[in-house]
């Protein structure tokens, strides 16, 4: 294990107080075998967001199987972005030779342990 990767979620291990700054878990630090040792999992919540979209069957078999598929995994994304708004890390960078601010978000996510294909239920 990465001295400084929390082994449950995959986080940063903060080495001020020996915590996840993701999820929390606690370890501390063992000396003699230059090693860090989990001393409690704390399981943070899981959030479950639903999004939905009504597609009336006439514009079905007007778009088509494969647009309206398509239509309609492109609305269900931008009802789940503002959803997830509230989770962003937002960075600002600004690049003074170029005039740009390069802006970028960070969320994270926790992967069902089975693996996202063979998830199927939602809480």
């Amino acid at each position: 294990m990465d001295k400084n990767i929390c082994e449950c979620c995959g986080g940063k291990i903060n080495r001020a107080t020996m915590t996840c700054e993701y999820c929390g878990t606690q370890y501390k630090e063992d000396l003699v075998n230059d090693a860090v040792i989990r001393i409690e999992t704390f399981h943070n919540p899981v959030e479950t967001l639903r999004a939905s979209v009504i597609v009336p069957d006439e514009q079905m078999r007007l778009m088509g199987a494969n647009d309206a598929s398509e239509w309609v995994v492109r609305q269900l994304a931008h009802k789940f972005s503002e959803h997830i708004a509230k989770y962003m890390v937002l960075e600002n960078r600004f690049e003074p030779c170029e005039r740009q601010h390069f802006v970028t978000a960070t969320v994270k996510m926790v992967i069902p342990k089975e693996g996202i294909e063979n998830w199927r239920g939602i809480e």
